[in-house]
């Protein structure tokens, strides 16, 4: 009967607690990484400005009020700019 006692206070006060613990699933995690993916949708309109190595900057666009805006940036001519639809097949929209 004292043995039978003492098996349930060993489970109940030392293999209980860890088996609780562990159907928590994260109890003793220091460091969780999550991914987050933001909805995005393109809208059609790039812009894009970069820096060269001589420190002179460059802006081009496909809108072409933007375009007129930085024209005498260009000393290498016009950029062109071609804009693609396609299918992201892992979430089904266009991208």
């Amino acid at each position: 009967m004292v043995s039978i006692l003492y098996l349930i206070a060993l489970l109940g006060f030392i293999v209980l607690p860890y088996y609780l613990c562990w159907l928590s699933r994260g109890f003793w995690e220091k460091q969780v990484t999550f991914y987050e993916h933001a909805d995005v949708t393109f809208q059609g309109v790039l812009v894009v400005s970069y820096l060269d190595n001589a420190g002179k900057s460059s802006t081009f666009s496909n809108v072409k009020e933007i375009n007129k805006m930085f024209e005498s940036d260009w000393s290498a001519g016009v950029p062109t700019i071609q804009i693609t639809k396609q299918t992201d097949h892992h979430s089904g929209k266009m991208t």
